[in-house]
């Protein structure tokens, strides 16, 4: 006779060490690595044009966009298909690999740091490109998972990685109205507090699209709340 404990579910944690012990034959490793390896070699190429916190700013953001559009390729799940029965939450296998990007990004983007600040004392202005950073990995993530669960398109890693890119275009384009990516400097201060709203916007998303598929809508929500 079959008890229940003998087709109780398999622990969350075993479940979870399994599912990362396919993640170095599933994940999209080789754009992360192409990714970083230009942005370094951009700043080795550079590096000597660099004499000013102006110049060090603008080459942390190319490096930056740089290395996201590569990161965001851990993103893409092939699988998402053959993984939706698993027992694990959406929320946990898409959080491990948003974490793993994030990581992935911050390492790549260590080499740069030191190399600027070698150059430019950037410790005036470190706070303001975190922020940056910060931002422009939240975007890139939002995009990725609104394609993957709105669209349902399981590798949109090639559209995600310029989302943080149009947001720079839309930002030259308005001119000085909102700026958004000045030099340190009188704006610097105002156009963080702009880039903290982005980021605010980018995480809400993230936290929306990582829920439970079996949560209510906001549709629902909003009517419940009538």
């Amino acid at each position: 006779m079959t008890t229940l404990s003998a087709v109780r579910a398999p622990r969350s944690g075993k479940s979870i060490w399994t599912l990362l012990s396919t993640y170095p034959r599933l994940l999209k490793w080789v754009p992360v690595l192409v990714a970083s390896a230009t942005a370094w070699a951009l700043l080795a190429w550079k590096t000597g044009e660099i004499e000013s916190d102006g110049s060090a700013v603008w080459m942390f953001r190319i490096t930056m966009l740089i290395v996201t559009y590569g990161a965001v390729f851990l993103l893409d799940d092939a699988s998402r298909s053959m993984s939706e029965p698993a027992p694990i939450p959406l929320r946990v296998r898409m959080g491990l690999r948003c974490l793993l990007m994030v990581a992935a990004a911050v390492l790549a983007m260590i080499p740069v740091v030191v190399t600027l600040n070698a150059k430019v004392d950037l410790g005036g202005i470190w706070r303001g490109l975190a922020v940056e950073f910060t931002v422009v990995v939240l975007l890139a993530i939002a995009c990725s998972l609104v394609l993957q669960r709105a669209r349902a398109i399981s590798e949109p890693a090639q559209f995600a990685g310029l989302a943080p890119i149009f947001v720079f275009a839309a930002a030259q384009m308005t001119g000085g109205r909102w700026p958004l990516l000045p030099t340190p400097g009188p704006l610097w201060a105002d156009a963080h507090v702009r880039w903290l709203a982005i980021g605010l916007v980018a995480g809400l998303v993230v936290v929306w699209q990582l829920r439970d598929p079996a949560s209510p809508s906001l549709a629902r929500l909003l009517r419940l709340a009538r």
